[in-house]
């Protein structure tokens, strides 16, 4: 079979979107494709689509980037997403297969269009794997689900901390994100004003809370909540500034939470190691994507949930 990958035009979005549907059992609507990866203050968005010589759609994969740090240094960072191939057309894995054919082609456009780039991604066991052999993927950590523990007595030095509800200030959130990025931090996406109101609270079907976290009477950071169907509050994003900061911030929420009416019991959790020693494991695995060489020079990123494009 003879397949071309092609450029996604932008009347082929309904196309992808029913691909989407079909792969992945559950639907995505233009407004949300859209959302992802046109909008927000991104430098940039790739979607590559992989056709038979009759023209039908068979694959897609895609990318969105958006301004990163890390260390002081400025990065591209490229989210790698909707990695779809047509269950019918998955067999084989050699060079003129779908799958490889449109991972060396999104490689090719990221080389050539972003510079300094890292690439990024969160497929689970199995697409690991098979990424992995080929040579595309890397393993950086495997996803941890930690439970952040509450207290209606909390420890007195937690006390310090406090959380309260917030609107989504641009203003607010820029100022906290110039102190942290300052600082030398593992690579990050750039989590601006801008880059939060687009992620959270201009997200199509989805409803989040951004929490201002203080100390004492002074603006340190944030944490963005969202609940889950099963009732669990996840927190999705938080700006901490320090480690040793995140046991007083989680502290914080849970009485904010009390204080807000939640029933008892209830449970928060979240995929950042900070917030506690020990946790579960889940399938996901945090991967670098190769573009050009392997980025042995920096730091590895340690990802905040709503970085693995879960939500």
């Amino acid at each position: 079979m003879s397949v071309a990958i092609q450029n996604l035009a932008h009347d082929q979005v309904g196309e992808m979107c029913d691909l989407f549907a079909t792969v992945y059992s559950h639907p995505i609507d233009v407004a949300q494709w859209n959302w992802k990866y046109l909008e927000g203050p991104r430098i940039g968005s790739v979607n590559l689509v992989a056709r038979t010589e009759q023209g039908e759609c068979i694959g897609h994969i895609g990318a969105s980037v958006f301004p990163g740090v890390g260390q002081k240094r400025a990065y591209a960072m490229a989210q790698i997403c909707d990695v779809m191939v047509r269950r019918d057309v998955r067999g084989g894995v050699g060079d003129h297969s779908v799958y490889p054919l449109l991972v060396r082609a999104l490689q090719k456009e990221l080389l050539a269009n972003f510079s300094n780039v890292f690439a990024y991604g969160f497929p689970g066991d199995r697409p690991f794997r098979l990424g992995e052999r080929l040579g595309f993927y890397r393993s950086i950590y495997r996803c941890e689900i930690f439970q952040i523990s509450h207290s209606v007595r909390p420890a007195a030095q937690a006390m310090r901390w406090s959380v309260r509800p917030s609107k989504w200030d641009a203003d607010c959130m820029d100022r906290l994100w110039r102190k942290h990025s300052s600082s030398d931090r593992p690579l990050q996406v750039s989590r601006t004003g801008a880059y939060m109101n687009w992620r959270y609270r201009d997200c199509p079907g989805r409803t989040y809370q951004v929490w201002i976290l203080r100390s004492f009477f002074r603006e340190v950071g944030w944490l963005v909540t969202c609940a889950r169907p099963d009732g669990v509050i996840q927190v999705v994003d938080a700006l901490i500034p320090t480690v040793e900061a995140a046991a007083g911030a989680g502290a914080a929420l849970g009485r904010a939470l009390i204080d807000g009416g939640m029933p008892m019991p209830f449970t928060v959790t979240s995929w950042m190691r900070e917030f506690a020693p020990d946790g579960h494991q889940t399938p996901i695995i945090a991967t670098e994507f190769k573009v050009g060489q392997w980025n042995d020079q920096i730091r590895a990123p340690d990802f905040q949930p709503a970085d693995t494009d879960v939500y």
